[in-house]
């Protein structure tokens, strides 16, 4: 008898869950080192019978799901935070929450990334008075020149940056429609450069007020490769003649320092301007690459569990 058939023949009336969770997880072990029956087809049986056991569900599912994972994604908190219903049901909130904020004229302001993280999560707790600060990273990424504070050398090159950054100095002063109607439009930047930039984390979640013209919640590693430039972007942008500035800053030289949210996040918006602010941060921090970070919090799902999640999210929608 196939693995598949034995699956669906322990899952009798007389079986309790954890006995068939046990089996489900020899059983899928084995599929992995026998490669004896085609996989999709496992689990399509073992999704059909999801359902029967949810007091098993969530432990059944992390287990399956961490012998699938693609890129070493071993740590056991991150699988559960893929399936946790309380995590999932957060994120769509703080989702829309960000959405409603984003034109928010308190919330967001120019050049002050710093302080906007502060004001977002004040602004995220008044639609969701349960959200606490613990709950967050603040992500703190700039250059090695910027930590070594060689201050003139150290800004780096974003793309698909707000809008706000583009304008010109007498945008910026009267704003972009009373620029224009006084016969002052300046050609947009398609990239804007910044010595550091500081957004909100939730569970591999970027929220950034500055990444594009519309609320756009976004993963790390597609933050990582949308928001940052290569280095084939520079070598074509400097190549070519006539260009005002040069672009600087690949990402795979950009390091983060990553800040609990209980100890930036409390903190008056105000006092972020100073310098000693920025100065304590980076010393009682450490920096990591960029790179590393933000595909170490991005949930790697390769065909098969993706699948499985959908399924899983269902069945909670539907519970």
């Amino acid at each position: 008898m196939s693995s598949a058939a034995l699956i669906k023949k322990a899952r009798s009336p007389s079986t309790t869950h954890s006995i068939w969770l046990k089996k489900c997880i020899t059983l899928t072990k084995y599929e992995l080192t026998q490669k004896k029956l085609h996989i999709e087809s496992f689990w399509r049986v073992v999704l059909n019978q999801i359902h029967k056991c949810k007091k098993a569900i969530q432990l059944f599912v992390v287990i399956c799901f961490s012998l699938y994972i693609q890129e070493g994604l071993a740590n056991t908190d991150l699988c559960k935070a893929l399936f946790d219903k309380d995590v999932l049901s957060k994120k769509a909130d703080l989702d829309t929450a960000f959405t409603d904020i984003y034109n928010d004229n308190y919330t967001y302001q120019c050049d002050y990334c710093h302080g906007n993280v502060i004001r977002l999560f004040e602004s995220l707790t008044h639609q969701l008075p349960h959200l606490q600060p613990n709950e967050f990273k603040v992500l703190y990424i700039t250059t090695q020149k910027w930590i070594e504070k060689r201050t003139e050398e150290a800004s780096f090159h974003v793309q698909n940056a707000r809008d706000e950054y583009s304008y010109g100095f007498v945008e910026k002063l009267f704003g972009p429609k009373i620029s224009q109607a006084l016969g002052f439009k300046e050609k947009p930047k398609k990239f804007v450069n910044w010595k550091f930039h500081v957004v909100l984390e939730y569970q591999g979640r970027i929220y950034d007020l500055d990444y594009t013209n519309k609320p756009q919640p976004i993963e790390g590693a597609d933050y990582l490769d949308k928001f940052f430039i290569t280095q084939e972007t520079i070598d074509k942008h400097n190549d070519v003649s006539g260009m005002d500035y040069e672009l600087q800053g690949k990402k795979e030289d950009l390091f983060v320092f990553v800040i609990p949210g209980e100890k930036y996040l409390l903190t008056p918006p105000h006092h972020t301007n100073t310098r000693s602010f920025h100065s304590t941060l980076l010393l009682k921090n450490t920096p990591v690459p960029l790179v590393t970070y933000l595909n170490r919090i991005t949930h790697h799902l390769n065909p098969i569990s993706k699948t499985l999640m959908r399924t899983y999210l269902q069945a909670n929608k539907n519970s």
